[in-house]
């Protein structure tokens, strides 16, 4: 019996020291926690990124639909059409119906951050442009992360260096 309680104690003597400490598996599992910690504050501050230039990509495609739907018919789609004409006919003046084809195949409702897209005919910000523009991450008008088809400046001239779009119904 001496000799089997011996063995035992031999034996949880040796795993005792082949096991970890409770110290050493906090440390490791407190490593672990700051490195998922960085990683992950590095790929949501891309993925912010990404989509404020899904955002701009989408916003050009847009233009691009404008731009297209006057060279057809002469004008930009009214506020009563509003920018879903450029993807679907639900909502196409009868005076095109029959003339009406996509100018783009997606429909593009929204902003990447589920908002509508901000569309008037008449523009607001230049007379004689129309207005696009996305309310941003916030979903508020008038902030500081909105972003518009067209900055104007003095010359005319969009963010891209592009000309500004011709003027409605011309």
């Amino acid at each position: 019996m001496q000799e089997t309680m011996e063995r035992r104690t031999g034996i949880r003597k040796a795993l005792a020291r082949k096991a970890f400490s409770l110290i050493e598996i906090m440390i490791v599992l407190a490593i672990i926690v700051l490195i998922s910690g960085l990683v992950g504050f590095a790929l949501l501050s891309r993925r912010d990124e990404a989509t404020v230039n899904k955002a701009e990509i989408d916003i050009n495609t847009l233009k691009g639909g404008l731009l297209d739907f006057n060279r057809r018919y002469g004008r930009y789609p009214t506020e009563d059409e509003g920018l879903s004409v450029l993807w679907s006919n639900s909502t196409v003046d009868p005076e095109i119906e029959e003339q009406w084809s996509a100018t783009i195949d997606d429909n593009m409702a929204n902003d990447p951050w589920g908002n509508p897209w901000e569309y008037n005919p008449e523009g607001l910000r230049r007379e004689g442009y129309y207005d696009l523009s996305s309310n941003g991450p916030d979903g508020e008008p008038e902030t500081e992360d909105d972003l518009y088809a067209w900055d104007d400046d003095e010359e005319g001239m969009d963010s891209g260096g592009g000309l500004a779009p011709p003027p409605a119904g011309g």
